[in-house]
């Protein structure tokens, strides 16, 4: 019987999850981040990201680097997780990433209505 000589194992936490809210016609959060280091031996995999918080929470699989959520609602302190799922082991370490959604900033400037963002980052 043959036997892989090198077992595979989960891979490692997917790396630098930045967040972003951006606040146009809607509120939306997009998260990015970077494939893990170590891919544990196959790097086939897809990613469970999982968004904690207000009235949008909710867990996707995705098989890119990024993932939008609408429909944010302020005041709320989002949590965001993101692991990497390889075909053999199973699933990573997961980063986690916390961002503070205050709402929308109307500024009146010379009869003219500009839209700004409140956003702050919660270590």
């Amino acid at each position: 019987m043959y036997q892989n000589p090198l077992p595979h194992t989960e891979p490692s936490a997917p790396q630098h999850l930045n967040l972003t809210i951006t606040v146009l016609s809607s509120s939306s959060l997009t998260a990015e981040w970077v494939e893990p280091t170590d891919d544990g031996g196959d790097a086939a995999f897809t990613y469970n990201i999982t968004l904690q918080g207000g009235p949008g929470a909710t867990t996707k699989t995705v098989s890119s680097l990024n993932k939008t959520f609408t429909g944010l609602e302020a005041p709320n302190t989002y949590t965001v997780t993101v692991a990497a799922v390889n075909n053999c082991a199973g699933l990573s370490p997961h980063a986690t990433s916390n961002i503070s959604f205050q709402g929308n900033l109307h500024i009146q400037v010379y009869g003219v209505k500009y839209f700004a963002k409140l956003v702050s980052a919660v270590e």
